[in-house]
């Protein structure tokens, strides 16, 4: 049925793939995962991530990375919050050579997962650009804040906060205000 929900592995998987395939072509790039699907590069993003169950149990896997153009043509909401290859390496990166080098490590990583669970943290982990930087995380009407200890084994976030630890299964880090949602 289609209203099944993926696996979060697969997101956060997929964050991994794509932060990877992106240091691999442009090593210059250091690439970061912002749990649980954006990757950014100095605090801008540069690819999000959107995992989706379809009917039959297949999987649908949106991902947009920002190859071309540049962040001072994106609309004045998002401007200064996101980042571009052009912006970073100077030229844009060909959609083709992204997806040679995605698609397979994405498979790769995602059957890696299925057998051993533990690789996830252990690829995600070095690549976890909030790893000691305070969060807020906005789960529904609530908001959990605290400093980011990583991503657990099972891909739950991490948040050290004043009363201890907290594990995170689900939520944003955006502030739901923040949320671009298109227009002006």
């Amino acid at each position: 049925d289609g209203s099944a929900q993926p696996p979060p592995a697969w997101s956060l998987a997929c964050g991994v793939a794509v932060a990877e395939a992106i240091r691999g072509l442009e090593p210059e790039v250091a690439a970061t995962v912002r749990w649980p699907n954006d990757v950014e590069v100095g605090g801008r993003k540069l690819a999000g991530i959107l995992v989706e169950t379809a009917a039959g149990g297949r999987a649908i896997f949106g991902i947009g990375v920002n190859t071309t153009g540049s962040a001072a043509d994106a609309p004045a909401p998002i401007a200064g919050r996101v980042a571009t290859l052009p912006d970073i390496t100077g030229r844009p990166l060909a959609r083709q050579r992204l997806l040679l080098r995605l698609v397979p490590g994405l498979l790769s990583l995602l059957d890696e997962v299925a057998r051993d669970g533990s690789v996830l943290a252990a690829r995600y982990r070095p690549l976890c650009g909030l790893t000691g930087r305070p969060v807020t995380v906005h789960v529904g009407d609530t908001t959990l804040g605290g400093i980011c200890g990583g991503i657990a084994a099972d891909g739950r976030l991490i948040v050290d906060t004043p009363q201890g630890r907290q594990l995170v299964a689900s939520g944003s880090l955006t502030p739901p205000a923040d949320v671009w949602r298109g227009g002006a």
